[in-house]
């Protein structure tokens, strides 16, 4: 009789374990089953084709879904067509910028050109001072040996 109670009781815990393993099991499976049929329901409404087959599909079973996702797919053509028209407007605005970083590029290149042209302007402007110095330096001395000269040629007139 002992036997035939531990054979029962060990059959009660088997279907007590197997029921508790069955219960998770199916606790997983729905969970499991959510969170596809939520991330499905994510894709379809992230991709624009995606959301069209469900639009269609979603059609033939509820005649007035098509009305809602025709609508919710015009608004998602618009926020495409907005974006699309942000994003030509960005490319247009690096297009002038590029364009006026060039611009600017040539403005500091003439600039740098200007500088040294100034630069060697002025270094020649030195180099011509320095020649009209030393020539009036050389026509003062001339002068002085000129008047020097005459003042010899006049005391050797002079009797």
């Amino acid at each position: 009789m002992a036997a035939r109670d531990r054979r029962s009781t060990s059959v009660l815990a088997s279907a007590s374990l197997i029921r508790w393993i069955g219960r998770r099991l199916w606790r997983s499976f729905f969970l499991v089953m959510f969170a596809a049929t939520l991330g499905l329901l994510v894709w379809a409404l992230t991709s624009a084709p995606a959301f069209t087959r469900l639009s269609a599909a979603l059609g033939a079973v509820w005649p007035e879904a098509p009305l809602v996702t025709d609508a919710m797919a015009r608004d998602l053509s618009a926020e495409r067509d907005a974006r699309a028209a942000a994003e030509a407007e960005v490319a247009a605005l690096a297009t002038r910028l590029a364009e006026a970083e060039a611009r600017l590029f040539g403005v500091e290149a003439a600039l740098a050109d200007s500088v040294e042209a100034g630069a060697a302007a002025e270094a020649l402007a030195e180099r011509r001072l320095e020649q009209l110095a030393a020539t009036t330096r050389r026509w003062l001395d001339l002068q002085r040996e000129v008047a020097r000269l005459e003042a010899e040629a006049a005391e050797s007139a002079a009797p």
